[in-house]
Formats: C-alpha cells, structure tokens, sequence
C-alpha cells in the first residue's frame, strides 16, 4: 500500500503499518490533491482498556495485542484504505473515495471483528492480590468526513476524529461517534 521509500523510513516498528509522520504526509496530500473532488473520511481508532490490560498480562503481550489488533483492522478496511498507528493504541484510516455513510459502515464492521475475535490469550488471574481480571477488548472509534466543498485542513480534520473517538470512549467505549 506505501511506496517502498517510505515503508523504509515511515513504517511502525511493531505494526509494519505506516507512522504518524506518514500518515501526516498523506491525509495533507489527499486533501491538497487535485483530484480531492469526492469525499474523504478519517477513523481514529483506539484501544479500550489497553492500561488495564498492559497492567493484567504485562507490556509484552499489549504489544501482540496491538498487533492484533492492527492486523484485524487492516484485514476490514477497504484495500484502498490507508492504516496509520499515530500513537501507542491509536490508530487512523484513511478512507478515500467515501462519505461519512460508508465510513460509518467500516467503523462498525473494525468494532464488531474485534468483539468477535479472540485477539490474545489472558489469564483469570495475573498473580497480584489487587487483580481485576482479563481486561474486556474492545475500541472506541471516531469518524470525521468531508468533501473538497468543505475546504477543513487535515489538523482540523484530524481533531474531528479524535473528539469523537473520545465521544465513544464517554459513551461506554466499544462503539462509534460521528
């Protein structure tokens, strides 16, 4: 999905999917492009739980957790989507050509697979005498679109997202706000 020049210097160490810097550069260039008549929609996807599960089963298996998870996440997207892992547990999609519909629709099908999806392996009990238990998985996800008629930067667009995947995490988590 990335050209190689920047799979070199622009991918996620523990994901392969492309970084922050990349992800930057790209939601820029597909707003700015020429060819940015139809729509564009961003999810900003987060992890539900990830403390409490990083506390429960340690850092090693929350980073085979976010593998999994953004695994999962590239097997549901479109093929022309972009993955982007812009943060410890989050993650952002680009979704071009489409409208906050269809964005919606992918949102709902990445919360579905991931509740249905035995992602990694916990135990009853970590072995500490204050254990909670396994850390329900689940993500939170929010969804921003807009058309070249709108004119919004990829900063606001971006923000867009974030402030309503944190309207999902309000809402209980393991949902969808646009």
């Amino acid at each position: 999905r990335y050209p190689a020049q920047f799979r070199q210097m622009k991918h996620d160490e523990l994901t392969g999917i492309g970084t922050k810097a990349l992800f930057d550069m790209s939601l820029c260039e597909c707003l700015q492009s020429p060819s940015a008549s139809s729509s564009l929609s961003l999810l900003c996807v987060n992890i539900d739980n990830m403390k409490r599960f990083n506390m429960h089963n340690g850092h090693e298996k929350g980073d085979e957790l976010i593998k999994s998870i953004s695994k999962l996440v590239e097997k549901t997207i479109p093929s022309t989507a972009k993955l982007f892992r812009t943060g410890g547990d989050q993650f952002m999609v680009i979704l071009e050509p489409c409208d906050q519909t269809e964005a919606v629709n992918v949102s709902n099908e990445i919360v579905s697979s991931v509740a249905r999806e035995p992602l990694v392996h916990q135990e009853e009990h970590c072995g500490d005498q204050h254990c909670m238990g396994p850390a329900d998985i689940s993500v939170s996800i929010g969804v921003a679109s807009t058309t070249s008629a709108t004119g919004i930067d990829a900063k606001d667009l971006s923000k867009i997202a974030t402030e309503k995947m944190l309207e999902a995490k309000l809402a209980g988590r393991d949902c969808t706000k646009w």
